[in-house]
């Protein structure tokens, strides 16, 4: 199991934000919000329709989000808020599309024009760059290479007019007209220095950075529902060997980047399983509520509490670098907690956009004392002959810009583990991991998936096909195995 523990507290970023504290009891929805207009100095603006009730409700809330107030009232998961000058305008997001809508055909609708792969290096040491974003430069349309630099990617024909970029994080961005890039080849990157004159930026406090970004965060990230395609990996290994690999294409319902009432959710299109257990393994590692997880690491948008206002003073910031990420300079800070003996703290690093303020990476961990109090918090079931040791629970998190908003891109979760026997000299490793990547954006205003398509979030991820083919993707995006998976494949299929 990779635990994610987070406490969610939202700062006062603005009037949505706003804490607010309403008692009432057995009144219709109308007179409360005419409460709110009395105590906000708001006036309301909205077509009747949306009342879904006539029916009378209580309440009782104490300092909670005024978004969320709303939520509970309206109960409606596509309506969206927005104030103008003393009015409070609410309205559906289907009815008045956002202004950044994303002009791309929606999932799954056009034919694949364009196939192409390749390897990504560093120009210089010919080391492969693992996870580079490889996309379409106006849409977000993309994927990533694998842990050995290698990706694969169909373009749609709606864009093939277009170019592609492939990024990473301190190199030059390369930029290929679409109809000149080959099947397949290897691309080199330039790594990039920054000049002194940028580096004089560095005087700047970083907490007053983090600060700066937070408040930024209602103007630099979505405040409206869209959908995300992502191809979804988990895998557990045993001193190297894979014991489990499963992986998916997922429909993801985001919502938005304020406080929201209801929660996400997560269609399945296509997945398939690995699975190599052999008898003596008595550590069953399982991945339960991989999905959830992946979805609660959207660091941003749930206030992990090293970029939280109210939990900010718990840490030291450091500046500690600036590189070149998708061609704009970034600050990367250094975070850690201030006292050592913190339970459930993280450390890591910051990485923000030097013009927009916008958290773009967060690689981070919790500490090894916080590992220390959370040994029996990671696994499902284990013998009481066994001791569990968690080695380190490391997280990644990307965003990437389009349009002048940032969208989550990829998320990465690995735990390490060590085994030790009662009685026996030689300790075990295991490893337990998980990867989302968004590949497609929808932009258009959704209705909610309806039960039959979803699935729970919380489920370990079902086991269907234990074959591997590369055909069984079709048209869609995923990320290819790396390959010492497509050797655990292949000594499966001798098996046989």
């Amino acid at each position: 199991m990779l635990l994610i523990l987070n406490v969610r507290i939202y700062g006062q970023e603005q009037v949505l934000y706003q804490p607010e504290s309403l008692e009432f009891s057995n009144i219709s929805v109308d007179s409360a919000l005419q409460i709110i207009e009395n105590q906000t100095g708001l006036h309301f603006t909205f077509n009747s329709d949306l009342l879904r009730t006539t029916r009378n409700v209580n309440a009782h809330f104490q300092k909670v989000p005024l978004c969320i107030i709303l939520d509970s009232l309206f109960a409606n998961p596509n309506l969206n808020y927005q104030i103008i000058e003393c009015q409070l305008v609410v309205y559906e997001q289907s009815k008045i599309p956002p202004t950044n809508t994303i002009k791309i055909d929606s999932i799954g609708t056009a034919s694949v024009q364009i196939s192409f792969g390749g390897e990504i290096r560093d120009a210089e040491s010919g080391e492969t760059l693992p996870f580079a974003a490889i996309s379409v430069q106006n849409s977000i349309l993309g994927t990533i290479s694998n842990e050995d630099g290698i990706f694969s990617l169909q373009i749609r024909n709606s864009v093939a007019s277009d170019s592609i970029l492939i990024s990473y994080l301190g190199y030059q961005t390369l930029k290929i007209v679409l109809k000149d890039i080959p099947k397949y080849q290897v691309y080199q990157l330039e790594s990039t220095s920054i000049s002194l004159q940028e580096v004089i930026i560095r005087s700047l406090y970083p907490e007053r950075l983090i600060r700066l970004a937070i408040s930024n965060k209602k103007k630099n990230y979505p405040n409206h529902s869209f959908v995300q395609r992502a191809f979804y990996r988990e895998a557990v290994k045993r001193d190297k060997k894979y014991m489990l690999y499963s992986e998916g294409i997922l429909d993801v319902l985001k919502r938005p980047y304020r406080p929201s009432l209801f929660n996400e959710q997560v269609k399945l299109v296509k997945q398939r399983s690995y699975k190599s257990i052999e008898r003596e393994d008595t550590v069953q590692i399982k991945l339960y509520g991989g999905i959830q997880t992946s979805l609660d690491l959207d660091v941003v948008k749930h206030s992990f509490s090293f970029i939280n206002l109210e939990s900010m003073d718990d840490y030291v910031y450091s500046m500690r670098d600036m590189v070149i990420n998708d061609e704009k300079l970034t600050y990367k800070i250094e975070f850690k907690p201030k006292n050592t003996k913190q339970a459930f703290a993280y450390e890591g690093y910051i990485y923000l956009d030097v013009e927009s303020l916008a958290f773009v990476k967060l690689d981070f961990k919790y500490t090894k004392f916080s590992l220390q109090k959370m040994r029996n918090a990671f696994v499902i079931r284990r013998s009481p002959r066994l001791r569990i040791i968690p080695q380190d629970a490391h997280y990644t998190v990307t965003y990437k810009e389009f349009e002048g908003l940032y969208y989550i891109h990829h998320i990465q979760g690995e735990l390490i583990l060590k085994v030790k026997r009662r009685r026996k000299f030689l300790s075990s490793k295991y490893s337990a991991s998980f990867e989302m990547v968004a590949t497609e954006l929808n932009g258009t205003a959704p209705r909610r998936f309806s039960s039959d398509q979803t699935i729970k979030k919380n489920d370990i991820f079902s086991d269907l096909s234990p074959d591997y083919d590369l055909n069984f993707w079709g048209n869609e995006n995923f990320l290819l195995p790396e390959s010492d998976l497509m050797k655990a494949f292949e000594r499966l299929s001798l098996e046989k």
